[in-house]
């Protein structure tokens, strides 16, 4: 029961970058230090460059970090084509 306790008093940040490397890098390099200090992190990305971020680190890179949660958005990149109007 104490765990529980101390898991839900943490802070909470939810981190989102534009969507540029450099920018994403940054906000990556802040939401772990923030991770360090204590709190619990949701990093949001966009689905391409989420897909990009695993592919270049693995499916793994992910993995074994506690209160660390990705999420991904739509961007409109994801292979769905416009509909066109006659």
């Amino acid at each position: 029961m104490e765990s529980k306790a101390k898991a839900c008093s943490k802070v909470h940040a939810v981190c989102i970058p534009n969507p540029f490397q450099s920018h994403i890098k940054v906000m990556l390099q802040s939401a772990k230090l923030l991770h360090h200090k204590g709190f619990h992190i949701t990093f949001v990305n966009t689905e391409f460059n989420h897909r990009c971020f695993l592919k270049s680190r693995g499916h793994h890179s992910l993995d074994g970090l506690p209160n660390f949660r990705f999420e991904a958005i739509p961007d409109g990149r994801g292979g769905h084509q416009p509909t066109q109007l006659a």
